[in-house]
């Protein structure tokens, strides 16, 4: 495993231990929330896959219109920030120890950071739903 995924998977594992917990001491971070946002990565990711496969693209640039959809995921991160019924917060401290709106910033159009982000979502669910299911 190369180094820079042992970087993501380690931060990813650090933001979800982390993050806000209830009275229980249970994440408070919805899980509903937080599949809401991967389902939306992972359609872009598609997407940009195809692109590229159709295009026989060995460069790894991702075309402007799927680089706006990558952007527009920040939109889709700041909805769920406002619906968060929670007065804590939880989501909203997630999207702050994660980073992921300024990683969502950082990819432009390099397919190589594109699919690091997709990487580390993909850590954060996973990590979530292990740490989640842990009885403190």
């Amino acid at each position: 495993m190369s180094e820079q995924k042992l970087d993501i998977v380690d931060r990813a594992e650090k933001v979800i231990k982390g993050l806000k917990t209830d009275k229980e001491g249970n994440i408070g971070l919805n899980t509903n929330q937080l599949r809401k946002v991967l389902s939306a990565v992972v359609s872009v990711k598609n997407k940009v896959e195809l692109e590229l496969l159709r295009n026989n693209n060995k460069k790894g640039v991702i075309s402007p219109d799927l680089a706006l959809e990558i952007k527009f995921l920040k939109t889709n991160i700041l909805y769920q920030i406002g619906r968060d019924e929670s007065k804590e917060g939880y989501f909203k401290d997630f999207v702050d120890k994660s980073n992921i709106v300024l990683a969502i910033e950082f990819i432009a159009n390099d397919y190589m950071k594109f699919q690091a982000f997709c990487k580390y979502m993909e850590a954060l669910v996973a990590f979530h739903k292990y740490y989640s299911a842990i009885k403190k």
